[in-house]
């Protein structure tokens, strides 16, 4: 007997949530541009593929929809103003966002423990950047380990490598 994969019409999804806020824009309930509305496709065509992802333990899925949940959400917050974030803070949140989704993938499916290397890494090297960028640590010594010890994450992702065709 062959099992049903989970599906979920993201158009359908979409037109729906973009009908409640054009109904709550005539009834000048709240007012949201398109740009706001964008965003919200983007968080929840992030979300579905991410839940359809585990439901068929599809990593691909998973992966990428957690980056695309995680971006729409990352923009929506900003214009909205509910976080001041400066700009030059989305390369390290973009690192912190993909380590999240190498994390996230690693979960989805036993033996997978090779992806946590590259979501410590990716995560790790996001956090220095973005906690130097708001001067918890100083620019300048970050950059100096960063310059000093870069081979360190090619010595981690080759290792990375190596427990997966271990376990293949």
């Amino acid at each position: 007997m062959e099992t049903q994969k989970f599906r979920l019409s993201f158009f359908g999804v979409l037109l729906v949530v973009t009908g409640i806020f054009l109904l709550l824009q005539q009834f000048d309930v709240l007012y949201v541009g398109w740009k706001k509305i964008f965003y919200v496709g983007f968080i929840l065509y992030g979300g579905m593929s991410f839940i359809t992802g585990f439901a068929n333990n599809e990593k691909g899925k998973i992966f990428f929809g957690t980056i695309g949940f995680f971006i729409g959400l990352y923009f929506l917050l900003r214009s909205l103003d509910f976080v001041y974030l400066h700009h030059h803070a989305f390369l390290p949140i973009i690192f912190i966002i993909i380590g999240c989704a190498f994390l996230f993938t690693a979960f989805s499916a036993p033996f997978s423990f090779f992806l946590i290397i590259p979501a410590l890494t990716f995560g790790g090297i996001g956090t220095l950047l973005l906690v130097s960028h708001y001067g918890y640590l100083d620019y300048y010594d970050v950059s100096y380990y960063a310059r000093k010890y870069w081979p360190v994450v090619f010595i981690l992702l080759g290792g990375s490598l190596l427990l997966r065709s271990k376990r293949d």
